[in-house]
């Protein structure tokens, strides 16, 4: 309950054998019906007609029925501070995220923040909002999550997430200030680099072999997205981009591929149990679109993809067909075949993301062409990401200086 004893209401048996509450005006009634249910009420206003408009909480438990109740009054405004600073931090953050973060991320985006709300809640979520402070802040979610072995960008997002809400917090005046300004977060130079890892030659040459095998006894291929996949070795498509793709997206004269959408998983948290959507997104993953040039592997890939599964230009390229490929299928189907070609360790499909793009820097490619045709945000992070190819061929530069 988000109240203290000071708080508690005071209950008297009404005419029809229920309980009801004596409450501030505007703070709603909350009563036990005949068939043992806890109900709640707050006037809202009154019709045109002078009739009263009620918001009604039901529920098994009253505590349940007075957490429904205060969470609609924080998020339309009307919470009282007594109510507000005694409320536990995940009911603050999830309100926060509903009413207030939710409209201005991306459906996408808005998984992720749930996630790291949920490891903010996980660590801090009991605690009410009025008891927190820097040292706790720092000691049980901080500390306790580099102790744990996360990752800096997970624990940089948890930390984000917190701020953001005790922000609003302070902004409507549930508090004075924001405990955050007192934690610090761990240098990002002291979490171990994960290597990204890529296939050599020789693993590329068995994938490739593996994936565009066919079926027994009939021509046709083992793997149904096995061919198409192979395009990213050639392209450094994320995997959300190549589900995306419709053969109007190809110019075969000019030898160019566009980019500039991308499919994506959508959960709907409000049904139960939650409902997955796939939806195509009309940017990708850094907003900007761009065009990668195709070179004659590409082009045979893309003509045999078209000859197996056809489709007109409005179709996807990955099933010839107008339904939204599943992107977690396509990336799937990269590790089956890893598995059949017997490559070591193989991670995910983006793993042929990697390949292209440290292939292409070990044959001399320019970092900020490698970047764009990635699609990153910036070229200190395509470097950042691919800094231990880089030191490769600085040391292989210098090597070649010893006949001087």
């Amino acid at each position: 309950m988000f109240l203290d004893k000071k708080q508690l209401r005071v209950y008297n048996i009404n005419g029809g054998g229920g309980i009801t509450a004596r409450r501030a005006k505007g703070e709603g009634s909350i009563y036990k019906d005949k068939q043992g249910y806890w109900n709640a009420q707050i006037l809202l206003g009154y019709s045109q007609n002078g009739k009263p408009k009620y918001k009604k909480f039901r529920g098994k438990k009253q505590g349940e029925v007075v957490e429904k109740m205060n969470n609609f009054k924080l998020c339309a405004g009307t919470a009282s501070a007594a109510i507000v600073q005694s409320m536990a931090l995940d009911n603050l953050i999830n309100t926060y995220i509903e009413t207030v973060k939710k409209v201005s991320i991306r459906s996408t985006s808005y998984d992720s923040v749930l996630v790291s709300a949920n490891q903010v809640n996980e660590h801090l979520g009991y605690l009410s909002i009025s008891n927190l402070t820097p040292e706790i802040i720092q000691t049980d979610l901080i500390n306790k999550m580099i102790e744990l072995d996360y990752a800096y960008g997970t624990i940089h997002k948890a930390y984000v997430i917190l701020n953001e809400c005790l922000n609003y917090a302070v902004f409507k005046d549930y508090i004075t200030k924001n405990p955050c300004m007192g934690v610090k977060l761990p240098s990002k130079d002291n979490f171990e680099k994960k290597e990204r890892r890529f296939l050599n030659d020789d693993e590329i040459q068995t994938f490739k072999a593996q994936a565009c095998v066919s079926q027994s006894n009939f021509n046709i291929p083992k793997y149904v997205y096995g061919n198409i996949i192979c395009l990213i070795l050639y392209t450094g498509l994320r995997v959300g981009e190549l589900s995306a793709l419709k053969w109007k997206d190809i110019d075969f004269q000019h030898k160019i591929l566009s980019v500039n959408k991308a499919v994506v998983v959508v959960y709907d948290y409000s049904a139960k149990p939650k409902k997955r959507t796939l939806t195509v997104q009309d940017t990708t993953k850094s907003g900007k679109p761009r065009v990668i040039p195709l070179n004659q592997k590409a082009i045979q890939i893309l003509e045999t993809q078209r000859s197996l599964f056809g489709g007109d230009d409005d179709c996807f390229i990955v099933n010839g067909t107008k339904q939204i490929p599943d992107k977690t299928v396509v990336a799937n189907s990269y590790s089956k075949i890893a598995r059949a070609a017997k490559i070591p360790d193989p991670s995910g499909i983006h793993t042929l993301r990697h390949t292209f793009a440290s292939s292409a820097i070990r044959k001399g490619v320019d970092i900020k062409v490698v970047s764009e045709i990635l699609g990153h945000a910036s070229v200190t992070f395509t470097y950042n990401t691919y800094v231990h190819i880089i030191d490769e061929q600085k040391a292989r530069a210098v090597e070649l200086l010893n006949d001087i």
